[in-house]
């Protein structure tokens, strides 16, 4: 089943064959759990990377997601029931890029991602300039993907999805201690029409024979184009030395009639001579609900054109508080060893939803080395 769920994606180099006059190897490995009242995802990452002096670098990186529990779904006997869910996801990548030309450079990347009834397959490029002598930077990334999703049970259902989005960042050093960054972002997906965009194949959705009832389960069926696009700002502002402070805000809107508000702030401390670093966060999300999403009722005998059961396409907020905290140990010959651990706990609302709350907790321990 394809899920869309709170996870911690984790992305590093690995490079090798190619000659160059130094290079910094690093490695990274890291175990995450997120688990609500629903479920709970276990999740193991490894990266790797290596940079050479002159700029030019490499990355991989893998993931395991072990997703259970339980979903709460509308089925097609119009009864409410939870299925058990219990499915693996597996997902790597590569990159590379290097200084094409003094202060512009190039990098590319692959991702895909597999599940038992879903596969997708993403690749970007990047282009990087400094701008203003180095107090500005100039970010262009051109993102294509393709899709692929399945119905377990019925090797005869299948969906594609193609997107491509563009990202334009620009940040600029307002002065010693300031920097302000702007993006803008555009996606765009084409889907085909029996589902529709992000629709689920086991997902049912309640429609009303009548004002009053009773119901009839319908399959899920969305538009099969979605547009959307954001407008975001941050600032980061150091207080003194070892101590900043973070705020952004980002504004989303799409074809679907969703508007979305998100807010966040961060405090970072560094402590040992900047070996501990200690960082609290929080983040809140507010939107409202697409244009298809409400309760449905049959006009004319005819079902509604778009249906939805997804909750996150209705109106919703969330509100995410954590911590995290990373060490540098003392080196054991070449190596440079350091461990990282966060916390997180995360509150979700949904204003019409079968389930209208859900609390989550995130945690995380990892071990990295640099040589």
């Amino acid at each position: 089943m394809r899920l869309q769920l709170m996870a911690v994606a984790l992305m590093a180099p690995w490079f090798a064959g190619t000659a160059v006059r130094a290079a910094e190897v690093d490695a990274d490995t890291r175990v995450n759990v997120y688990a609500d009242e629903e479920l709970t995802v276990f999740n193991h990452a490894g990266v790797a990377s290596v940079e050479s002096d002159d700029g030019w670098r490499a990355n991989g990186h893998y993931g395991v997601d072990v997703i259970s529990g339980a979903t709460r779904s509308f089925l097609p006997d119009a009864i409410t029931s939870a299925t058990r869910v219990e499915e693996t996801r597996v997902q790597g990548g590569v990159a590379g890029g290097g200084v094409l030309l003094p202060g512009l450079r190039l990098d590319g990347g692959y991702l895909t991602s597999k599940e038992p009834d879903f596969w997708s397959h993403r690749a970007n490029i990047t282009a990087v300039a400094e701008l203003f002598q180095r107090r500005g930077t100039l970010s262009v990334t051109g993102t294509l993907g393709l899709m692929s999703v399945g119905r377990l049970g019925d090797p005869a259902f299948s969906e594609e999805e193609g997107m491509g989005g563009l990202d334009v960042s620009y940040a600029h050093v307002l002065g010693p201690a300031t920097t302000l960054t702007g993006l803008f972002s555009v996606g765009h997906s084409l889907c085909e029409e029996r589902i529709g965009c992000g629709a689920s194949p086991y997902r049912y959705v309640p429609v009303a024979l009548h004002d009053a009832g009773p119901y009839v389960a319908l399959a899920e069926r969305h538009p099969a184009t979605h547009t959307s696009a954001a407008l975001a700002a941050r600032l980061s502002q150091s207080v003194r030395p070892g101590l900043a402070v973070h705020g952004g805000y980002r504004l989303f809107a799409d074809s679907w009639g969703i508007v979305g508000h998100t807010t966040d702030t961060a405090l970072a401390q560094t402590f040992l001579g900047d070996r501990l670093g200690l960082r609290l966060d929080a983040r809140a999300y507010l939107q409202g609900p697409a244009s298809f999403h409400g309760d449905y009722v049959l006009t004319g005998g005819e079902a509604p054109g778009y249906r939805t059961a997804d909750r996150r396409l209705g109106p919703m907020a969330d509100v995410t508080l954590g911590g995290s905290s990373s060490l540098d140990l003392p080196a054991i010959g070449p190596a440079r060893l350091r461990v990282h651990v966060r916390v997180a706990h995360a509150w979700f609302r949904y204003a019409d939803a079968v389930i209208p709350a859900r609390d989550a907790w995130i945690a995380g321990l990892g071990a990295g080395a640099t040589f």
